[in-house]
């Protein structure tokens, strides 16, 4: 049985390809032709992914917005381009996420901390959304690579993010809980003695951080 799409979904359809066309196409000139551009093409694929599949979004400015949310910090993109060809709404949640990029990792990171509560709704979904997808890369992605301490120390960091975006979406909030658990059960069987990890305390309200609490 073939069913019928309506006018208004074949739009949707158009436009959220249109971003992802948009999104190569800037990956690929900032990198070159002859770079496949995959693993910044493959991120914001995955965020739209877990927001239509996990936090069951159907609004499609913020999936567009989520599958080009790194091309004003990554790419030659203007502001005038997203917004010429996306909208205003779409060009607000994507400055919302962008950082810059001229600031050493570790100042970025702080810069995010302070910045999410100030995200909006919509924003925040998108951050819980990429999150998600950083814990898990941290067994399947680059991230893997890197030694126990680090992604330790991510973890932590990543924790307190989310905190600060919580209540908007449940599912995301509820997924990403049962990630963050398997994830670190991952990371704490490469230790070796099993130190004190990382505990996850659930429904933390988004003006306070989590804690780190030793692991019984």
């Amino acid at each position: 049985m073939i069913m019928e799409t309506t006018p208004s979904q074949t739009g949707e359809t158009a436009l959220l390809l249109t971003a992802l066309q948009f999104t190569v196409e800037k990956h690929l000139k900032k990198l070159g032709r002859e770079s496949s551009g995959g693993a910044y093409v493959r991120r914001p694929v995955s965020i739209a992914s877990v927001l239509t599949k996990v936090g069951r979004v159907t609004d499609v400015n913020l999936l567009v917005a989520a599958i080009l949310y790194n091309t004003l910090e990554d790419t030659p993109t203007t502001h005038f381009e997203l917004s010429e060809h996306f909208g205003p709404e779409v060009l607000r949640l994507v400055q919302q996420l962008s950082e810059d990029r001229t600031l050493s990792e570790t100042e970025r990171m702080q810069l995010q901390l302070e910045h999410t509560n100030l995200l909006c709704p919509r924003a925040k979904q998108i951050r819980v959304a990429e999150k998600i997808c950083s814990l898990e890369d941290l067994t399947s992605g680059p991230s893997s690579r890197w030694p126990v301490e680090r992604k330790r120390g991510y973890v932590s960091w990543i924790v307190q993010v989310v905190a600060g975006c919580r209540g908007v979406n449940r599912p995301l909030d509820d997924h990403f809980d049962d990630l963050l658990e398997e994830r670190r059960e991952v990371i704490e069987r490469e230790l070796s003695g099993r130190e004190p990890g990382l505990v996850w305390v659930r429904n933390i309200p988004p003006d306070r951080s989590p804690k780190t609490i030793p692991a019984n």
